[in-house]
């Protein structure tokens, strides 16, 4: 996890340059040439960096002692008193801390002894319950004794004469000394108010040796209203009294917040490929918000960790600008950040061009003031902007700019959150059920794209699920991203399996919704091939090496009919905006006519999907052909005919006024029959057949064809379709 509350060890950490203020205080504590103890404070807030600061000085400091003899080298010592709260331990382990400290192999002489004789000083602190308030050494002393009762007998019959003995005997030792004694004391701040008195009693009155310096940091606000509360008078002269020197820490600019904002996001979108990230749509989004939101370093802590975490688990699937942006909403501003979660529909996608829209957006504008006028006034004046810029729907209610269905498929592409298929990947920080990956369709169809491997990467998206989404996203990166020699390698995959596709895999949009997105592929990819019949032979290609699938050619080649004026009312577009010419098409026709002749002679008449429309289009293109023997030969048998009825089937929803899910309802056109078969006999063939005891024995879906034609042709079920 990220903290700068977790302190930088060294200069080469420093993003804040403190190096230089820490240099020259380092400089400072090492050439004061007096005996005399001094007390240095480092005032500053909590999360100031004051740690930081501290092992800065001490780097410093080191650095200085490797230029200098063992014997004037600055010994360094830190103590931390927030792990010695209770009263007894403070003064106690500080002693002893001291002592372990200056009885190191490196030290001088003098140091070592007086290192030994520490830790007989500090024997003389363990029993004490508490330090009383005094002014000077020797009143301090006096009421240590006068105060310890029965407890002074286990000290050995020390007494206070042998306390004065070793304090003269540990000055004798250190006053010589040729270098200084650098205590650091951390984290006072941190104490209670009368712990916060008796470590400044202890470096006044019992720790003032000779050659010791005392570097103190701590919050000035918390340690002096702690004095004011424990101490006679004013907790600010009683600071004075004890800081010789006082230091303010720099305070932390704004530029230097950003620098270190913007270190921490490198680290985390390092992974990011450049053209995953819009520098301008960054800009417009830091200006416009993002910078809004950070003050301090705690600013920076809070929302680092949060987004390391979120965008870790989804950073290849969502925009990385916009997943940076909602998570300042998720950390500063939690209340919008919920209402935008639980208001998908305003927020994503665009308005439909359709109808009058003015009453749902004044409805929607309503919730978006709602929701924005709960955050914190120090968001409010720039909250409306940000989140226009996050969802380009909002301007519809906020300007006038309305933004058009053709957006959603490039918001999706970049992963944007104001898409409808990405948004709740921002939430729920996982992709869903039978969705598709951003990185494993930019995988398939770009980065990792091989001509021998894109038919298994169909079969495989078939068999997961995946296949309708990914058929659908697939049209985003047809315009530019997709590689021309690519394209032929595609149709030659799709038109093979199209076919294979499930049913159930084509969701709510239904069984024609496959051969319409292939086709919807295909024109788009085929559109940046310049010369037609470069596109023709990319198609014939296509179909004559289609396998597994015919349904899906017949609706390719009745689609690019409509160029020409056929199966449509409307006229022939101009030759230029034609995808292939008239002959080509011609072409096309009779190969397709040819492989559905060859499909019901090799594979057998009910392997067709949408049958009766392969059939009927056959008809368009061999009307010489006698379709009705051609089927009838085929349909002798009843169960024959029965499967003939399923190919059929085809499925549509309805929903009343008081329901709540749609009703599924299943038809077959009879009209559409006719000229197939003869729809009298077929009635009354599967009328004896339902009546027979081998209509138990059927499959639930063969029952569902014969029961949905004999309601059909019955009247039962209104048969309103015709070709």
């Amino acid at each position: 996890m990220f903290n700068p509350e977790q302190p930088i060890q060294s200069s080469e950490e420093d993003l804040l340059n403190r190096h230089h203020f820490a240099k020259a205080l380092s400089q400072s504590i090492i050439s004061y040439n007096s005996d005399e103890s001094i007390v240095v404070g480092l005032y500053g807030p909590w999360g100031s960096g004051k740690t930081s600061l501290i092992n800065l000085i001490t780097e410093e400091t080191e650095k200085c002692n490797q230029e200098k003899s063992k014997n004037e080298q600055t010994i360094i010592i830190r103590f931390n008193p927030w792990n010695f709260s209770d009263q007894n331990q403070l003064i106690a382990q500080f002693f002893k801390e001291l002592s372990l400290q200056l009885k190191r192999k490196n030290h001088a002489e003098d140091a070592i002894k007086a290192g030994n004789k520490l830790e007989t000083y500090a024997q003389f602190f363990l029993p004490l319950s508490l330090i009383p308030q005094v002014t000077a050494p020797a009143l301090l002393l006096s009421q240590i004794f006068s105060g310890v009762g029965k407890s002074a007998a286990s000290w050995g019959n020390r007494n206070q004469k042998d306390l004065f003995e070793i304090r003269s005997e540990l000055n004798t030792l250190l006053k010589p000394l040729k270098s200084k004694i650098l205590i650091i004391i951390d984290d006072v701040d941190r104490l209670n108010n009368t712990e916060i008195r008796q470590v400044f009693q202890l470096i006044k009155s019992l720790g003032d040796f000779p050659n010791t310096i005392y570097v103190v940091a701590f919050d000035k606000n918390i340690v002096v209203n702690a004095l004011k509360k424990v101490q006679e008078g004013s907790g600010e002269e009683y600071l004075e009294k004890m800081i010789q020197i006082p230091f303010e820490i720099p305070p932390i600019s704004q530029n230097d917040v950003e620098k270190l904002l913007f270190s921490e996001i490198d680290k985390i979108i390092k992974d990011i490929p450049e053209n995953k990230w819009n520098s301008t749509y960054w800009g417009n989004m830091y200006h416009s918000g993002i910078k809004y939101f950070f003050k301090n370093l705690r600013d920076v802590t809070r929302y680092i960790n949060s987004l390391r975490f979120g965008f870790g688990i989804v950073k290849h699937e969502v925009n990385p600008i916009d997943f940076i942006a909602l998570t300042c909403l998720q950390v500063f501003t939690p209340d919008l950040y919920n209402g935008i979660r639980s208001n998908k529909d305003i927020f994503s996608g665009v308005y439909s061009g359709y109808g009058d829209n003015s009453r749902q957006k004044e409805r929607d504008k309503l919730t978006c003031d709602k929701l924005l006028s709960e955050v914190n006034e120090i968001y409010s004046g720039f909250a409306q902007e940000f989140l226009t810029r996050l969802f380009p729907k909002l301007d519809a209610i906020y300007g006038n700019m309305n933004y058009g269905y053709d957006w959603i498929g490039s918001w999706r592409k970049e992963g944007r959150i104001c898409s409808p298929d990405i948004f709740d990947v921002f939430f729920k920080l996982q992709i869903p059920i039978s969705d598709i990956s951003i990185s494993k369709l930019e995988r398939i169809l770009l980065l990792d794209f091989k001509k021998e491997k894109f038919h298994d990467d169909i079969v495989n998206l078939i068999s997961s699920n995946e296949i309708v989404r990914f058929l659908e996203r697939t049209e985003d990166y047809t315009s530019e991203d997709i590689d021309t020699n690519s394209i032929g390698p595609i149709l030659d995959a799709l038109y093979d399996l199209g076919d294979t596709i499930p049913d159930n895999q084509s969701h709510h949009f239904g069984m024609i919704d496959i051969p319409l997105r292939i086709f919807r592929i295909t024109l788009q990819l085929l559109k940046r091939i310049e010369n037609k019949d470069n596109r023709f032979s990319l198609l014939e290609h296509a179909f004559l090496e289609a396998n597994n699938s015919i349904s899906v050619i017949v609706e390719c080649v009745s689609l690019l009919g409509h160029d020409h004026g056929k199966f449509t009312d409307k006229p022939a577009k101009p030759i230029d905006d034609q995808l292939i010419d008239l002959n080509a098409l011609n072409q096309l026709e009779l190969i397709t006519a040819n492989k559905v002749k060859d499909w019901v002679s090799n594979s057998g008449l009910f392997r067709i999907k949408r049958l009766p429309y392969v059939l009927y289009r056959l008809k368009e293109w061999e009307p010489d052909l006698d379709l009705r023997a051609f089927v009838s030969a085929l349909i002798h048998d009843d169960l024959d005919l029965i499967k003939f009825m399923e190919t059929s089937l085809y499925r549509t929803t309805s929903q009343g006024m008081s329901d709540y899910v749609a009703r599924v309802n299943w038809n077959i056109r009879i009209e559409s029959l006719k000229d197939f078969i003869d729809v009298e006999d077929a009635n009354n063939r599967l009328k004896k057949f339902k009546m027979s005891n081998e209509y138990c024995k059927l499959s639930d879906r063969h029952q569902l064809a014969l029961d949905t034609f004999l309601d059909t042709f019955s009247g039962k079920i209104n048969d309103d379709f015709a070709f």
